[in-house]
Protein backbone atom coordinates (compact mmCIF):
# COMPACT_ATOMS: atom_id res chain seq x y z
CA UNK A 1 0.00 0.00 0.00
CA UNK A 2 2.91 2.28 0.21
CA UNK A 3 3.95 1.98 -2.91
CA UNK A 4 2.68 5.78 -4.02
CA UNK A 5 5.76 6.73 -1.72
CA UNK A 6 8.30 5.77 -3.84
CA UNK A 7 7.32 8.49 -6.79
CA UNK A 8 6.49 11.30 -3.94
CA UNK A 9 10.13 10.16 -2.75
CA UNK A 10 11.28 10.96 -6.44
CA UNK A 11 9.57 13.92 -6.69
CA UNK A 12 10.84 15.28 -3.34
CA UNK A 13 14.67 14.73 -4.58
CA UNK A 14 13.93 16.46 -7.61
CA UNK A 15 13.08 19.16 -5.68
CA UNK A 16 15.50 19.39 -3.29
CA UNK A 17 18.06 19.45 -5.81
CA UNK A 18 15.99 21.98 -8.03
CA UNK A 19 15.61 24.35 -4.55
CA UNK A 20 19.33 24.34 -4.30
CA UNK A 21 20.48 25.06 -7.50
CA UNK A 22 17.98 27.83 -7.50
CA UNK A 23 20.27 28.52 -3.68
CA UNK A 24 16.85 28.49 -2.02
CA UNK A 25 18.72 26.52 0.83
CA UNK A 26 16.33 27.24 3.40
CA UNK A 27 13.29 25.93 1.71
CA UNK A 28 15.89 22.94 0.37
CA UNK A 29 16.44 22.27 3.94
CA UNK A 30 13.10 22.36 4.90
CA UNK A 31 12.22 19.40 1.83
CA UNK A 32 15.56 17.54 3.03
CA UNK A 33 14.12 17.25 6.80
CA UNK A 34 10.24 15.72 5.08
CA UNK A 35 12.05 13.52 2.87
CA UNK A 36 14.33 12.10 5.85
CA UNK A 37 11.16 11.84 7.85
CA UNK A 38 9.60 9.83 4.76
CA UNK A 39 12.45 7.78 5.06
CA UNK A 40 12.11 7.32 8.68
CA UNK A 41 8.94 6.04 8.51
CA UNK A 42 8.47 4.32 5.80
CA UNK A 43 10.56 0.97 6.74
CA UNK A 44 8.63 0.17 10.01
CA UNK A 45 5.41 0.88 7.66
CA UNK A 46 6.24 -1.45 4.82
CA UNK A 47 9.68 -2.85 4.94
CA UNK A 48 9.52 -4.47 1.41
CA UNK A 49 8.29 -1.14 -0.94
CA UNK A 50 10.91 0.66 1.29
CA UNK A 51 13.80 -1.75 0.35
CA UNK A 52 12.65 -2.05 -3.16
CA UNK A 53 12.39 1.67 -3.62
CA UNK A 54 15.63 1.60 -2.68
CA UNK A 55 16.87 -1.30 -4.88
CA UNK A 56 15.27 0.78 -7.88
CA UNK A 57 17.52 3.59 -7.38
CA UNK A 58 20.42 2.01 -7.22
CA UNK A 59 19.60 0.33 -10.60
CA UNK A 60 18.21 4.05 -11.94
CA UNK A 61 21.61 5.15 -10.85
CA UNK A 62 23.62 1.92 -12.80
CA UNK A 63 21.42 2.84 -15.69
CA UNK A 64 21.77 6.93 -15.89
CA UNK A 65 26.09 6.17 -15.32
CA UNK A 66 25.56 3.83 -18.67
CA UNK A 67 23.74 5.94 -20.68
CA UNK A 68 25.54 9.39 -19.96
CA UNK A 69 27.83 9.36 -16.51
CA UNK A 70 29.03 12.76 -17.60
CA UNK A 71 25.53 14.40 -17.48
CA UNK A 72 24.68 12.12 -14.35
CA UNK A 73 28.07 13.37 -12.28
CA UNK A 74 26.90 17.34 -13.45
CA UNK A 75 23.70 16.95 -11.84
CA UNK A 76 24.68 15.11 -8.62
CA UNK A 77 28.15 18.05 -8.58
CA UNK A 78 25.41 21.07 -8.96
CA UNK A 79 23.73 19.74 -5.52
CA UNK A 80 27.20 19.36 -3.55
CA UNK A 81 29.29 22.73 -4.76
CA UNK A 82 29.57 25.66 -2.54
CA UNK A 83 28.61 23.57 0.70
CA UNK A 84 24.68 23.12 -0.41
CA UNK A 85 25.76 19.48 0.74
CA UNK A 86 25.56 20.66 4.38
CA UNK A 87 22.03 21.58 3.72
CA UNK A 88 21.49 17.65 3.07
CA UNK A 89 22.55 16.71 6.58
CA UNK A 90 19.63 17.28 8.95
CA UNK A 91 17.21 15.17 6.65
CA UNK A 92 19.91 12.32 6.23
CA UNK A 93 20.55 12.75 10.51
CA UNK A 94 16.60 11.95 10.65
CA UNK A 95 16.79 9.12 8.01
CA UNK A 96 19.52 7.55 10.06
CA UNK A 97 17.70 8.03 13.27
CA UNK A 98 14.44 6.25 12.10
CA UNK A 99 16.69 3.20 11.13
CA UNK A 100 17.71 2.77 14.73
CA UNK A 101 13.87 1.31 15.61
CA UNK A 102 13.82 -0.81 12.46
CA UNK A 103 16.74 -2.45 13.77
CA UNK A 104 16.22 -3.01 17.15
CA UNK A 105 12.85 -4.96 16.17
CA UNK A 106 14.21 -6.83 13.11
CA UNK A 107 17.67 -6.85 14.05
CA UNK A 108 18.31 -9.27 16.72
CA UNK A 109 15.97 -11.83 14.82
CA UNK A 110 17.57 -11.01 11.31
CA UNK A 111 21.19 -12.07 13.16
CA UNK A 112 19.78 -14.83 14.98
CA UNK A 113 18.27 -16.39 11.75
CA UNK A 114 20.18 -15.64 9.01
CA UNK A 115 16.99 -13.88 7.22
CA UNK A 116 15.96 -15.84 4.22
CA UNK A 117 17.32 -18.34 2.62
CA UNK A 118 17.60 -18.21 -1.67
CA UNK A 119 15.39 -21.50 -2.11
CA UNK A 120 13.17 -19.77 -0.27
CA UNK A 121 13.48 -16.83 -2.54
CA UNK A 122 13.22 -17.90 -5.59
CA UNK A 123 10.02 -20.10 -4.86
CA UNK A 124 8.60 -16.34 -5.15
CA UNK A 125 9.79 -15.54 -8.36
CA UNK A 126 7.75 -15.10 -11.73
CA UNK A 127 7.73 -16.82 -14.33
CA UNK A 128 7.85 -15.46 -17.59
CA UNK A 129 4.77 -15.13 -18.47
CA UNK A 130 3.70 -13.72 -15.18
CA UNK A 131 4.92 -10.95 -15.99
CA UNK A 132 1.35 -9.91 -17.44
CA UNK A 133 -0.16 -12.26 -14.33
CA UNK A 134 -3.52 -9.80 -13.79
CA UNK A 135 -5.00 -12.68 -11.60
CA UNK A 136 -8.53 -14.09 -11.61
CA UNK A 137 -10.45 -11.13 -11.50
CA UNK A 138 -10.01 -9.20 -15.00
CA UNK A 139 -12.96 -9.49 -17.18
CA UNK A 140 -10.64 -8.94 -20.18
CA UNK A 141 -7.56 -10.87 -19.61
CA UNK A 142 -8.05 -13.21 -16.73
CA UNK A 143 -9.80 -16.25 -18.90
CA UNK A 144 -6.81 -15.89 -21.99
CA UNK A 145 -3.90 -15.88 -19.47
CA UNK A 146 -5.16 -19.05 -17.07
CA UNK A 147 -5.26 -20.65 -20.47
CA UNK A 148 -1.97 -19.39 -21.58
CA UNK A 149 0.04 -20.34 -18.33
CA UNK A 150 -1.43 -23.62 -18.30
CA UNK A 151 0.23 -24.28 -21.63
CA UNK A 152 3.63 -22.81 -20.78
CA UNK A 153 3.68 -23.88 -16.99
CA UNK A 154 1.54 -26.52 -16.41
CA UNK A 155 -0.88 -24.84 -13.55
CA UNK A 156 -3.38 -21.83 -13.79
CA UNK A 157 -3.26 -18.81 -12.77
CA UNK A 158 -0.35 -19.48 -9.81
CA UNK A 159 -0.88 -18.27 -5.90
CA UNK A 160 -1.83 -14.95 -5.22
CA UNK A 161 1.52 -13.27 -4.58
CA UNK A 162 1.68 -13.67 -8.71
CA UNK A 163 -1.25 -11.60 -9.49
CA UNK A 164 0.74 -8.45 -9.33
CA UNK A 165 1.77 -8.49 -13.25
CA UNK A 166 1.11 -5.79 -16.26
CA UNK A 167 -1.35 -5.53 -18.32
CA UNK A 168 -0.61 -6.88 -21.64
CA UNK A 169 -1.39 -3.67 -23.74
CA UNK A 170 0.66 -1.63 -20.82
CA UNK A 171 3.57 -4.05 -21.14
CA UNK A 172 3.34 -4.22 -24.82
CA UNK A 173 3.73 -0.23 -25.22
CA UNK A 174 5.92 0.28 -22.69
CA UNK A 175 8.77 -2.43 -24.87
CA UNK A 176 7.54 -0.04 -28.18
CA UNK A 177 8.51 3.33 -26.04
CA UNK A 178 11.72 1.40 -25.26
CA UNK A 179 12.63 1.02 -28.90
CA UNK A 180 11.41 4.32 -29.84
CA UNK A 181 13.07 6.37 -27.35
CA UNK A 182 16.33 5.15 -29.06
CA UNK A 183 15.51 5.36 -32.19
CA UNK A 184 13.57 8.80 -32.36
CA UNK A 185 13.71 12.04 -30.72
CA UNK A 186 11.25 12.52 -27.67
CA UNK A 187 11.29 16.09 -27.79
CA UNK A 188 11.68 16.50 -24.73
CA UNK A 189 14.73 18.65 -22.93
CA UNK A 190 17.85 17.00 -22.30
CA UNK A 191 17.78 16.33 -18.90
CA UNK A 192 13.93 14.92 -18.96
CA UNK A 193 14.96 13.02 -21.89
CA UNK A 194 17.81 11.34 -19.62
CA UNK A 195 15.67 10.35 -16.81
CA UNK A 196 12.62 9.50 -19.30
CA UNK A 197 15.33 7.04 -20.91
CA UNK A 198 16.18 5.57 -17.55
CA UNK A 199 13.34 4.83 -16.49
CA UNK A 200 12.55 2.63 -19.36
CA UNK A 201 15.80 0.79 -19.11
CA UNK A 202 15.32 0.55 -15.14
CA UNK A 203 11.97 -0.97 -16.03
CA UNK A 204 13.29 -3.49 -17.92
CA UNK A 205 16.58 -4.28 -16.27
CA UNK A 206 13.83 -4.68 -13.54
CA UNK A 207 12.02 -7.56 -15.15
CA UNK A 208 15.32 -9.38 -16.42
CA UNK A 209 16.32 -9.58 -12.57
CA UNK A 210 12.97 -11.06 -11.23
CA UNK A 211 11.81 -13.44 -13.75
CA UNK A 212 13.04 -17.42 -13.85
CA UNK A 213 13.23 -19.23 -16.36
CA UNK A 214 13.96 -22.92 -15.95
CA UNK A 215 14.25 -22.47 -12.33
CA UNK A 216 17.08 -19.67 -13.09
CA UNK A 217 16.76 -16.31 -11.78
CA UNK A 218 18.95 -13.25 -11.58
CA UNK A 219 17.80 -12.22 -8.95
CA UNK A 220 20.58 -14.07 -7.25
CA UNK A 221 23.02 -11.19 -7.96
CA UNK A 222 20.72 -8.67 -5.96
CA UNK A 223 20.73 -11.30 -2.96
CA UNK A 224 24.36 -11.66 -2.99
CA UNK A 225 25.46 -8.28 -3.58
CA UNK A 226 22.50 -5.50 -2.07
CA UNK A 227 22.44 -5.17 1.54
CA UNK A 228 19.20 -6.47 3.19
CA UNK A 229 18.38 -8.85 0.07
CA UNK A 230 18.26 -11.67 1.94
CA UNK A 231 15.22 -10.05 4.55
CA UNK A 232 13.20 -10.26 1.52
CA UNK A 233 10.95 -13.50 0.77
CA UNK A 234 8.37 -12.76 -2.20
CA UNK A 235 10.63 -11.02 -4.79
CA UNK A 236 7.42 -10.83 -7.02
CA UNK A 237 6.31 -7.70 -4.97
CA UNK A 238 9.07 -6.15 -6.91
CA UNK A 239 6.93 -5.86 -9.56
CA UNK A 240 4.33 -3.78 -7.94
CA UNK A 241 7.16 -1.14 -7.92
CA UNK A 242 7.35 -1.89 -11.42
CA UNK A 243 3.91 -1.54 -12.01
CA UNK A 244 3.51 2.09 -10.60
CA UNK A 245 6.39 3.36 -12.29
CA UNK A 246 6.21 2.10 -15.82
CA UNK A 247 2.66 3.67 -15.42
CA UNK A 248 4.31 6.95 -15.16
CA UNK A 249 6.26 5.78 -18.51
CA UNK A 250 3.70 5.41 -20.24
CA UNK A 251 1.72 8.57 -19.47
CA UNK A 252 5.06 10.35 -20.76
CA UNK A 253 5.05 8.17 -24.15
CA UNK A 254 1.68 8.78 -24.65
CA UNK A 255 2.17 12.46 -23.88
CA UNK A 256 5.11 12.45 -26.57
CA UNK A 257 3.17 10.77 -29.16
CA UNK A 258 0.59 13.18 -28.38
CA UNK A 259 3.15 16.11 -29.17
CA UNK A 260 3.81 14.97 -32.50
CA UNK A 261 3.23 16.71 -35.61
CA UNK A 262 0.81 14.65 -37.69
CA UNK A 263 -2.42 15.28 -37.07
CA UNK A 264 -3.56 11.78 -36.21
CA UNK A 265 -0.88 11.25 -33.16
CA UNK A 266 -3.25 12.98 -30.66
CA UNK A 267 -6.36 10.66 -31.41
CA UNK A 268 -4.01 7.69 -31.15
CA UNK A 269 -2.82 8.55 -27.89
CA UNK A 270 -6.08 8.94 -26.59
CA UNK A 271 -7.67 5.77 -27.73
CA UNK A 272 -4.05 3.79 -26.34
CA UNK A 273 -5.01 5.44 -23.46
CA UNK A 274 -8.63 4.32 -23.23
CA UNK A 275 -7.19 0.88 -23.63
CA UNK A 276 -4.95 0.33 -20.88
CA UNK A 277 -7.16 2.34 -18.76
CA UNK A 278 -9.82 -0.19 -19.71
CA UNK A 279 -8.08 -3.44 -19.07
CA UNK A 280 -6.95 -2.50 -15.48
CA UNK A 281 -10.31 -3.28 -14.13
CA UNK A 282 -10.22 -6.11 -11.48
CA UNK A 283 -13.07 -6.91 -9.27
CA UNK A 284 -10.79 -8.14 -6.38
CA UNK A 285 -11.63 -6.39 -3.20
CA UNK A 286 -9.17 -3.31 -2.26
CA UNK A 287 -9.75 -3.13 0.88
CA UNK A 288 -10.72 -6.26 3.52
CA UNK A 289 -10.46 -4.59 6.88
CA UNK A 290 -14.17 -3.57 7.27
CA UNK A 291 -16.42 -1.44 9.73
CA UNK A 292 -17.45 -4.80 10.93
CA UNK A 293 -14.08 -6.03 12.02
CA UNK A 294 -13.58 -2.63 13.58
CA UNK A 295 -16.55 -3.15 15.89
CA UNK A 296 -15.32 -7.05 16.48
CA UNK A 297 -12.64 -5.86 17.93
CA UNK A 298 -14.80 -3.54 20.27
CA UNK A 299 -16.17 -6.56 21.53
CA UNK A 300 -13.65 -8.19 22.28
CA UNK A 301 -14.11 -8.61 26.30
CA UNK A 302 -11.18 -7.68 28.61
CA UNK A 303 -8.65 -10.50 29.63
CA UNK A 304 -8.64 -11.83 33.61
CA UNK A 305 -6.78 -10.23 35.74
CA UNK A 306 -4.12 -13.10 36.23
CA UNK A 307 -3.47 -13.25 32.39
CA UNK A 308 0.19 -11.79 30.82
CA UNK A 309 0.90 -12.76 27.52
CA UNK A 310 -1.97 -14.85 25.12
CA UNK A 311 -2.57 -16.80 22.26
CA UNK A 312 -5.76 -17.64 20.26
CA UNK A 313 -7.57 -20.35 19.15
CA UNK A 314 -10.61 -21.42 17.66
CA UNK A 315 -10.10 -19.53 14.23
CA UNK A 316 -13.05 -18.42 12.00
CA UNK A 317 -13.12 -20.28 8.60
CA UNK A 318 -14.93 -18.30 6.06
CA UNK A 319 -16.02 -19.57 3.07
CA UNK A 320 -13.57 -20.33 0.18
CA UNK A 321 -10.64 -19.45 2.98
CA UNK A 322 -7.42 -20.92 1.90
CA UNK A 323 -5.71 -23.35 3.63
CA UNK A 324 -2.53 -20.66 3.88
CA UNK A 325 -4.50 -18.08 5.40
CA UNK A 326 -5.80 -20.96 7.69
CA UNK A 327 -2.29 -22.51 8.97
CA UNK A 328 -0.36 -19.25 9.00
CA UNK A 329 -2.64 -15.99 9.08
CA UNK A 330 -5.81 -16.09 10.24
CA UNK A 331 -5.07 -16.69 14.32
CA UNK A 332 -1.95 -14.88 14.31
CA UNK A 333 -3.11 -11.68 12.69
CA UNK A 334 -6.01 -11.65 14.63
CA UNK A 335 -3.90 -12.21 17.55
CA UNK A 336 -1.71 -8.90 16.95
CA UNK A 337 -4.91 -7.05 16.83
CA UNK A 338 -6.66 -7.90 19.71
CA UNK A 339 -2.98 -7.41 21.55
CA UNK A 340 -3.07 -4.07 20.10
CA UNK A 341 -6.62 -3.19 20.95
CA UNK A 342 -6.36 -4.45 24.79
CA UNK A 343 -2.62 -3.71 25.64
CA UNK A 344 -1.79 -7.67 25.97
CA UNK A 345 0.99 -9.09 24.61
CA UNK A 346 0.59 -12.11 22.61
CA UNK A 347 3.18 -15.32 21.62
CA UNK A 348 1.26 -14.84 18.06
CA UNK A 349 2.33 -12.50 15.20
CA UNK A 350 3.54 -12.20 11.43
CA UNK A 351 7.12 -11.52 11.29
CA UNK A 352 9.13 -11.96 7.92
CA UNK A 353 11.78 -13.87 9.95
CA UNK A 354 11.07 -16.77 12.25
CA UNK A 355 13.11 -16.95 15.60
CA UNK A 356 14.08 -20.55 16.56
CA UNK A 357 12.00 -22.32 18.05
CA UNK A 358 8.47 -20.42 17.14
CA UNK A 359 6.29 -23.29 15.15
CA UNK A 360 2.88 -21.86 16.25
CA UNK A 361 1.01 -22.20 13.13
CA UNK A 362 -1.86 -24.22 12.64
CA UNK A 363 -3.93 -23.56 14.82
CA UNK A 364 -6.62 -26.49 14.20
CA UNK A 365 -4.06 -29.25 14.82
CA UNK A 366 -4.35 -31.54 17.54
CA UNK A 367 -0.42 -30.49 18.90
CA UNK A 368 -1.27 -26.61 18.49
CA UNK A 369 -1.48 -25.91 22.38
CA UNK A 370 0.84 -28.24 23.48
CA UNK A 371 3.24 -26.42 21.03
CA UNK A 372 2.16 -23.09 22.49
CA UNK A 373 3.09 -24.57 25.88
CA UNK A 374 6.63 -25.84 24.99
CA UNK A 375 7.35 -22.79 23.66
CA UNK A 376 5.90 -20.64 26.46
CA UNK A 377 7.60 -22.95 29.11
CA UNK A 378 10.93 -22.43 27.15
CA UNK A 379 10.47 -18.70 27.41
CA UNK A 380 9.45 -18.44 31.18
CA UNK A 381 6.14 -17.55 29.56
CA UNK A 382 3.99 -20.05 31.26
CA UNK A 383 2.78 -18.04 34.50
CA UNK A 384 -0.30 -15.77 33.11
CA UNK A 385 -0.29 -17.33 29.95
CA UNK A 386 -3.92 -17.30 28.44
CA UNK A 387 -6.24 -18.39 25.77
CA UNK A 388 -8.78 -16.26 23.65
CA UNK A 389 -11.60 -18.50 21.47
CA UNK A 390 -12.02 -16.36 18.36
CA UNK A 391 -15.31 -17.79 17.65
CA UNK A 392 -16.81 -17.47 21.42
CA UNK A 393 -14.92 -14.32 22.56
CA UNK A 394 -14.07 -15.96 25.91
CA UNK A 395 -11.15 -16.13 27.81
CA UNK A 396 -9.26 -19.06 29.73
CA UNK A 397 -6.36 -19.04 32.07
CA UNK A 398 -3.90 -21.67 31.14
CA UNK A 399 -3.08 -23.41 34.03
CA UNK A 400 -1.88 -26.72 33.18
CA UNK A 401 0.38 -27.99 30.67
CA UNK A 402 -1.97 -29.44 27.48
CA UNK A 403 -1.41 -33.11 26.66
CA UNK A 404 0.75 -34.07 23.98
CA UNK A 405 -1.59 -35.61 21.28
CA UNK A 406 -1.58 -38.96 20.22
CA UNK A 407 -0.74 -40.11 16.92
CA UNK A 408 -2.96 -38.04 14.50
CA UNK A 409 -5.37 -39.09 11.83
CA UNK A 410 -4.69 -39.82 8.58
CA UNK A 411 -6.75 -37.06 7.04
CA UNK A 412 -4.93 -34.49 8.85
CA UNK A 413 -1.46 -35.83 7.64
CA UNK A 414 -2.65 -35.82 4.30
CA UNK A 415 -4.04 -31.89 4.40
CA UNK A 416 0.00 -31.51 5.66
CA UNK A 417 -1.36 -30.43 9.04
CA UNK A 418 0.85 -32.86 10.91
CA UNK A 419 3.34 -35.81 9.80
CA UNK A 420 1.45 -39.29 9.75
CA UNK A 421 4.13 -40.26 12.78
CA UNK A 422 3.16 -37.08 14.85
CA UNK A 423 3.51 -33.24 14.86
CA UNK A 424 5.83 -32.56 12.58
CA UNK A 425 9.53 -31.46 13.74
CA UNK A 426 10.97 -27.96 14.41
CA UNK A 427 13.69 -28.19 11.67
CA UNK A 428 10.54 -29.10 9.09
CA UNK A 429 8.26 -26.41 9.82
CA UNK A 430 10.94 -23.51 9.85
CA UNK A 431 11.26 -24.12 5.83
CA UNK A 432 7.56 -24.60 5.59
CA UNK A 433 6.71 -21.68 7.19
CA UNK A 434 9.59 -19.50 5.06
CA UNK A 435 8.06 -20.74 1.92
CA UNK A 436 4.77 -19.83 2.61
Amino acid sequence: TTVAYAPLLFCLIARIHELLVDERRGAALFTGCVTGLLLAFWPLTSFYMFWMTGLFTIIVLGVALLLNRRLLIAMIGEALVAQRWLTLVPGLIIFAAGLYPLWLIYGPTAALTGMHQFIAVIHNAPHLVDLINVGPDNPIWSETFELLRFETVGSGLGEFELWRGFTPVHLALLALALLAAFKLPTGLPARQDFAYRCLLVTLAVGLLLLVQVGGFTLWWIVYTVVPGAKAVRVIVRFELLLVTFGAIALAIALDILARYRAPWTSLVAVVLAASVLAEQYSSFPTARFKAADVKALADIPQPPRACRTFYTVNPHSADGESAVNMKYYIHSTEAMLIAERIGLPTLLGMHTFIPPGWDLTDPLAPDYEWRVYRYAEKHHLTEGLCAFDLQDLTWRVVTTPPDRPATPPPELALAGLISPAGPISLDLRAPLAQRY
